[in-house]
């Protein structure tokens, strides 16, 4: 069924809008396979609790939200003096920036991690805190 959509998105958006119409039939493709996907994993668990464990927690989003805009601003700024402590500058930013999101990561991940194991297995897992 996958195949058949994504054949008539791509004739019927590539007559309308050319070689974008393609990029169209890709997007709406992936559109509904995460769709169907999403439906069937809700079929098989009973219900979406299993998927909205699986979303970031607010510390991760905005710890990616604030890095991202860090590097976009370091971007602009230092790029734009095109000299090379500018762009190491730039690099240097973007690395710690990796480096936070990765311990923040590393951290939130950990406990819901642990969690989510004791949940599914009866033998008590020992963690840091215990």
């Amino acid at each position: 069924p996958f195949s058949a959509c994504f054949l008539l998105l791509s004739v019927a958006l590539s007559y309308i809008f050319g070689t974008v119409g393609f990029i169209l039939a890709n997007i709406g493709n992936m559109a509904i396979r995460i769709f169907f996907s999403l439906r069937y994993t809700a079929q098989y668990f009973g219900g979406m609790e299993t998927l909205y464990r699986t979303l970031p927690n607010i510390p991760q989003l905005m710890i990616v939200g604030v890095c991202g805009a860090t590097a976009l601003l370091s971007k602009l700024v230092l790029e734009a003096t095109q000299s090379p402590l500018g762009y190491l500058l730039h690099i240097i930013i973007g690395g710690l920036s990796l480096v936070l999101v990765l311990l923040t990561l590393w951290e939130c991940e950990d406990a819901s991690f642990k969690s989510f194991l004791k949940s599914l297995n009866p033998i008590k897992i020992r963690t840091k805190t215990e």
